[in-house]
């Protein structure tokens, strides 16, 4: 009889392990449920950042080597800027986004489809829209300026 354990006692044990089990799943949920949203804000941020980084590859016949450099470089800017977090622009924009540049990308690229692009990027809620008032005009100067290196000085 000595070697048994009280049936109050062993209940008292399960129950307490029992809080403590349920403590350490909730805690955890606590911490990997944002986890995953992150992580899948992230896959879905690097699925857009390999969509703008395509346009380094694809440029138009129309744009200068220069003017297609201040472009792609100017876009993978202004995304990464904009497309930061969750805080920045929602995960279903950011999905929204990355589908219709997807699909835009299937056609020509120019420079038509850059100014797009920035459009689409204000469109993404309030930061985008603050971000591309603030910066797109410092884009178009330095394209102007890619513009006139571009073309050939001429002799007197």
């Amino acid at each position: 009889m000595s070697d048994q354990i009280p049936t109050r006692r062993r209940f008292a044990f399960s129950l307490r392990t029992l809080f403590v089990a349920l403590i350490c799943v909730g805690g955890a949920l606590v911490v990997l449920l944002p986890m995953a949203n992150i992580m899948d804000y992230a896959r879905h941020q690097r699925a857009g950042s390999q969509l703008i980084s395509s346009l380094e590859a694809r440029r138009p016949t129309s744009a200068s080597p220069d003017e297609w450099e201040v472009a792609s470089f100017w876009m993978g800017i202004a995304y990464a800027n904009i497309c930061f977090s969750p805080d920045h622009v929602e995960k279903s924009e950011l999905k929204r986004f990355n589908d219709d540049l997807a699909a835009k990308l299937q056609g020509n690229v120019d420079l038509e489809m850059v100014s797009w692009i920035w459009r689409r990027l204000a469109a993404t809620g309030p930061h985008g829209a603050q971000y591309v008032a603030k910066f797109e005009s410092i884009y178009r100067r330095e394209l102007a300026d890619a513009r006139i290196r571009a073309v050939p000085a001429q002799s007197p």
